[in-house]
């Protein structure tokens, strides 16, 4: 610093210089700001989805099964291979194919834990698709024997709409059967479970 010079807590301070848009009266007016998110993105057309859970039951004998009466020159007494397996569910068409449980009998095999629930899908059983196979296939598929082991595959059926982005999931909350009968779904469905499309069950 030279010996004349001012002090720096004694210079004035530098004062910003202003543009000459600042300057214009028009600069004080506020231009209107554009909103990129002033028009809302339409919702994306709803997609039909299905949760899927596997289920593993063990039949069981059916109660008060009585072995049919002996047939003249049948010394058989393996009275416990002819007895029909059990699980305890009951199932109606809806009417597009879907075959969805109306009962489950108390003390049964599908009554324990609640594994499946009056409401729900019967998408998969041992492996096979419920809407390809009939009546009979499916009496034989369902009953076995006593003491073995069958997988079901249960589904639930939901709506799911993206709106901004945001997924927004809606559960049917009943069904309509062939008969006309409606059947309410007791189960509270989770989308954590496995998601796919309705579409490779028709």
């Amino acid at each position: 610093m030279g010996l004349f010079s001012k002090p720096s807590f004694l210079k004035s301070p530098s004062m910003p210089t202003m543009s000459a848009r600042e300057k214009s009266p028009e600069a004080t007016r506020s231009s209107p700001k554009k909103n990129s998110n002033s028009k809302s993105k339409a919702p994306a057309k709803p997609q039909s989805l299905m949760c899927l859970w596997e289920v593993e039951l063990k039949r069981a004998r059916r109660p008060g099964w009585k072995p049919p009466a002996p047939v003249e020159g049948n010394l058989s007494d393996d009275e416990e291979s002819q007895c029909p397996g059990w699980l305890g569910i009951d199932f109606q068409n809806r009417g597009d194919g879907h075959f969805i449980i109306t009962n489950i009998q108390e003390g049964s095999p599908a009554f324990a834990g609640q594994k499946i629930m009056v409401g729900d899908i019967v998408a998969f059983i041992a492996g096979f698709n419920m809407r390809a196979l009939n009546s009979e296939q499916m009496r034989t598929i369902i009953t076995g024997s006593p003491g073995t082991k069958i997988k079901i595959t249960c589904a639930a059926e939901f709506m799911r709409t993206v709106v901004d982005g945001v997924s927004q999931d809606e559960f049917s909350a009943s069904h309509l059967l062939a008969s006309g009968v409606e059947v309410k779904v007791a189960r509270v469905v989770s989308v954590k479970l496995k998601v796919r499309e309705s579409s490779p069950l028709a």
